[in-house]
């Protein structure tokens, strides 16, 4: 069924005695809620919604699929939400899903209204539902996007937990398992790039190079220059210097290695170095400092 507002539309649907509704508002934002059971959704369900809805808007939207709360054992007390993501429009069966407990959300809210203020009026952040107040999670996302989906702060609050959790497992030596936050970190980015373009373009790069490291680490040297090799574009192109001679070094290392001429690369090396490659930070410290800030 499909309900036209002044704001959007409305698509709701039954799947196996749950109701999903998906609303549609103008500002390319999906809101999807789940009534009855409480169970998961699964990709497909989903993917034969986003079908129906890309039918009708080709428009890139991001939907907010927000689970019901669960209570963290380690942290007695502390209430949390599993937000997924997902694209339509140009669609992309791919989401990534991130945990946020209420006290993150309390948090993301309070920097957003320093910046954005009254905008924000009438847009409460949820809280755990014996409180009784806010929004729920996934209208809280919606319409917070709607208003200032073009902020950092939106990536930021999607990304700081998995940013910290990698920089503490290269620290450890984990690069494997670093390598698994660095993924959400990167997918989080690609879903916001429509809206955030620069933004999620330069914030990638941390992860990138990051992942470049871990792979380095790991003797896997074609997936650590495919990763230096993503970085290096907005790198150059948006004149992050602390990046630019890290990444050649690493790119220069590996043409020689492989036996392949790397001229060019060891000129746009030299200039970047400046005449002080002995005091040249490693890529893996620059990554590390910006993963965990």
């Amino acid at each position: 069924m499909r309900r036209s507002t002044g704001d959007g539309d409305t698509f709701c649907a039954r799947l196996g005695g749950h109701l999903l509704t998906l609303s549609s508002h103008t500002h390319g934002i999906v809101c999807a809620r789940v009534s009855g059971g409480g169970s998961h959704l699964t990709t497909g369900e989903l993917q034969q919604q986003f079908r129906e809805m890309k039918n009708s808007d080709t428009r890139p939207k991001l939907l907010f699929h927000v689970s019901d709360a669960q209570r963290d054992g380690r942290r007695a007390g502390c209430a949390h939400v599993e937000v997924a993501l997902l694209s339509t429009g140009t669609f992309s069966p791919r989401h990534v899903t991130v945990g946020r407990s209420y006290a993150d959300f309390s948090r993301f809210h309070r920097r957003l209204k320093t910046e954005f203020g009254e905008e924000l009026e009438g847009v409460e952040p949820p809280g755990p539902r014996l409180c009784g107040r806010g929004l729920a999670p996934q209208e809280y996302l919606s319409r917070a996007f709607a208003v200032c989906g073009h902020s950092p702060l939106f990536a930021q609050f999607l990304t700081e937990r998995e940013r910290a959790g990698a920089a503490a497992l290269m620290r450890a030596g984990r690069y494997a398992d670093a390598l698994e936050h660095l993924g959400s970190v990167l997918a989080v980015h690609e879903k916001l790039l429509p809206w955030q373009r620069q933004t999620s373009t330069t914030a990638a790069v941390p992860a990138l190079a990051a992942a470049a490291v871990c792979h380095r680490d790991l003797g896997r040297p074609r997936e650590a220059l495919a990763a230096a090799r993503r970085a290096l574009p907005p790198v150059r192109r948006y004149g992050m210097r602390r990046y630019r001679a890290p990444l050649l070094r690493l790119l220069v290392d590996w043409e020689h290695g492989a036996g392949r001429p790397a001229a060019r690369l060891q000129e746009e090396l030299t200039a970047a170095e400046d005449g002080r490659p002995a005091s040249a930070r490693s890529l893996k410290e620059v990554a590390l400092e910006d993963l965990a800030d």
